[in-house]
């Protein structure tokens, strides 16, 4: 039991800096339970930095509606992620394909939330630190 309470999960409700936190939700499901949680905080001036690979799924409530500005996305293969033009027309979103301009544009909010994909928070993550093996 000492165990599981002392288990850190990287990229899972992470908060990596003053106000950058990163998510692996990969699914509708976890998108809107996100969305919520992250409603329920009260953040302000909140960016979302997205990407998935099966955005055909991202619907009502996988956003925050706290989100003043949301950023579709792509992450470095592999995998391919769906095309970031395809996630803005169904999410009705901004796009910016270059992950590094993405963040950079995120990154001058006062709070931002990047989620979609493990493939995602990962290069995210290298920006704040290094994840070694065991």
């Amino acid at each position: 039991r000492k165990g599981i309470g002392n288990v850190y999960w990287p990229c899972r409700l992470e908060k990596v800096s003053k106000k950058v936190m990163l998510d692996v939700a990969k699914n509708p499901a976890a998108w809107r339970q996100l969305s919520a949680r992250v409603d329920s905080e009260g953040f302000d001036d909140l960016c979302v930095l997205f990407a998935c690979k099966d955005g055909k799924r991202v619907g009502k409530g996988c956003f925050p509606k706290s989100a003043e500005r949301v950023i579709a996305t792509s992450f470095p293969p592999p995998p391919k992620c769906m095309d970031p033009k395809a996630i803005g027309r169904i999410a009705g979103c901004e796009v910016i394909y270059d992950l590094e301009d993405a963040f950079s544009e995120a990154n001058g909010h006062k709070n931002v939330i990047v989620y979609g994909s493990f493939f995602l928070a990962g290069p995210i993550s290298k920006k704040f630190y290094t994840i070694t093996s065991i």
